[in-house]
């Protein structure tokens, strides 16, 4: 069988591409230094750096390019890689707001924009988005609530919001996405209690609530997550004590719950009842004064 490739396809891919690449203006790594006009056969797009083709069509379906240090315009000449399914734009310099032509590619199933300097609320047509399985905006400049259209991205498994500006309560409808493993909403400027229903969200593998404003008590329904691998309440503003539910989780295998604010430990009883634990944090916690003393 013969096997197309992007250059042969009417040369759309790879003037999609080679048009991206015209939009930057700074490429610091040379990412994308095999990105180049020449017609010579050899000079097959799927085979630059970053760039994934289907091994059958030649249809380009990723680009990977993270950690490049690239900086300019994002040109919507990307909307012509109908195929593409996976984009990986995390850790470079793209700045202001998520351009608008980024919503209509829905066939996108992976979306990585995390390290860069975009800004402003997540615009509604990400809502559209509805193919998205991994999400990850973390480590930008992302301020207001979370919309209620990311309750639209049901299929969603991996959602990373944190070192943003995101604050008021985690919304009702972040528990209707019942594919999510994994949910990091650390440091950013959330508030009020952690909401009943995230005790219902025993799919989780991963939570990460840590560097936010939470307060009141850790409430005993945390305990009932017991499919979690990872937990993280650290640097917030709890009081009580830290319910000995927390042994019921018994899959768990990292657990922070460093400077809680005013919580305290009364037990460690529980402890003993997580055999997979490889790491604790209860720095600044206050413990019981027969291991303190």
């Amino acid at each position: 069988m013969y096997i197309f490739t992007c250059t042969h396809i009417g040369g759309k891919g790879r003037h999609a591409l080679l048009h991206f690449k015209a939009h930057l203006h700074q490429d610091f790594y040379g990412l994308l230094s095999t990105w180049t006009p020449k017609e010579e056969a050899t000079n097959d797009c799927c085979k630059w750096r970053g760039v994934t083709c289907n091994n059958q069509t030649g249809h380009v379906t990723s680009l990977d390019l993270f950690n490049g240090d690239l900086e300019g315009e994002l040109s919507p000449s990307l909307l012509n890689l109908s195929y593409l399914n996976h984009l990986d734009l995390s850790g470079n310099q793209f700045e202001g707001t998520i351009p608008h032509f980024i919503g209509s590619l829905t066939k996108l199933r992976y979306l990585d924009i995390s390290w860069n300097d975009f800004s402003g609320s997540i615009p509604i047509f990400v809502g559209s988005m509805t193919r998205l399985r991994y999400l990850h905006l973390s480590d930008n400049q992302f301020e207001g609530t979370i919309p209620h259209f990311i309750g639209s991205l049901t299929k969603l498994r991996y959602l990373d919001i944190s070192w943003n500006y995101f604050s008021g309560n985690i919304p009702m409808f972040i528990s209707s996405m019942t594919q999510l493993r994994y949910l990091r909403l650390s440091s950013n400027s959330f508030n009020g209690t952690i909401p009943l229903f995230i005790g219902s969200m025993t799919q989780l593998r991963h939570l990460d609530l840590s560097d936010n404003y939470f307060h009141e008590t850790i409430l005993l329904f945390i305990g009932s997550m017991i499919q979690l691998r990872h937990l993280d309440l650290s640097y917030n503003f709890f009081n009580g004590t830290v319910p000995l539910e927390f042994g019921n989780m018994t899959n768990l295998q990292n657990l922070y719950l460093g400077y809680l604010g005013g919580c305290a430990i009364k037990s460690l009883d529980w402890l003993s009842r997580l055999p997979q634990l490889g790491k604790l944090d209860m720095s600044g916690i206050s413990l019981p004064k027969k291991i303190t003393g």
